[in-house]
């Protein structure tokens, strides 16, 4: 895996409030030359998403896996990157997704869209059978 685009995750820094706030930290690494995995650690809200929108954009038409296995948080910013890329032609998808992001994105009813897929596997399946990534 590529280094963190952001540097390295420090620890968590209490808030206002004294809760831990989740460090947000965005990795890049390569599949085999035909999709990029990008792995977001932390929070993607407001704060961070146009990282992440820079980055699918910077995939440059690669098909472009979301790793969310470490994101602690996902707001309607980070939801909206992903089905913006997509709508403008953008060959993305999000995989493994934590339980907490999973509650958003099922409510939110993508679960059931070929957008949102259990594991790594499963999303390169899914975006090959949409005919992206032959």
């Amino acid at each position: 895996m590529s280094p963190g685009l952001e540097g390295p995750p420090s620890s968590p820094a209490p808030d206002r409030s004294g809760a831990e706030v989740s460090v947000f930290r965005l990795t890049e690494r390569d599949l085999d030359g035909e999709f990029q995995e990008l792995k977001v650690e932390g929070e993607l809200d407001l704060s961070v998403v146009d990282r992440l929108t820079e980055r699918i954009t910077a995939a440059r038409g690669r098909p472009v896996l979301v790793d969310l296995s470490e994101c602690t948080f996902i707001d309607s910013t980070g939801i909206a990157a992903v089905l913006l890329a997509r709508r403008d032609g953008g060959r993305v998808a999000i995989h493994s997704p934590s339980d907490q992001v999973l509650r958003v994105l099922a409510i939110t009813g993508l679960t059931g869209d070929g957008v949102v897929f259990d594991d790594r596997r499963e999303a390169m399946s899914g975006l090959a059978a949409q005919g992206v990534g032959d």
